[in-house]
């Protein structure tokens, strides 16, 4: 039994384990926001939505469906 996680990896793997770390990438959308902006946006309109079906304001809920499409397709490019 090996006495590291990482030797019993490497033992495991035959020695390909790397031990990099790696900075998530921030990438932008074609807005200009940040994933993680684009993804609070898109929470908040979730949000906005519920409220809206909850009220029976089927306006509000159909609009709020349209904008969240657009981000998500946004963060899917």
């Amino acid at each position: 039994m090996a006495e590291t996680l990482g030797s019993a990896l490497s033992t495991l793997f035959s020695g390909r384990v790397s031990t990099s770390t790696r900075t998530p990438v921030q990438t932008t959308s074609s807005l200009g926001l940040s994933t993680k902006a684009l993804a609070n946006q898109a929470l908040k309109i979730y949000n906005q939505a519920q409220t809206g079906l909850r009220q029976g304001d089927f306006s509000v809920f159909g609009e709020k469906l349209r904008q969240l499409k657009g981000i998500l397709q946004d963060l899917a490019r």
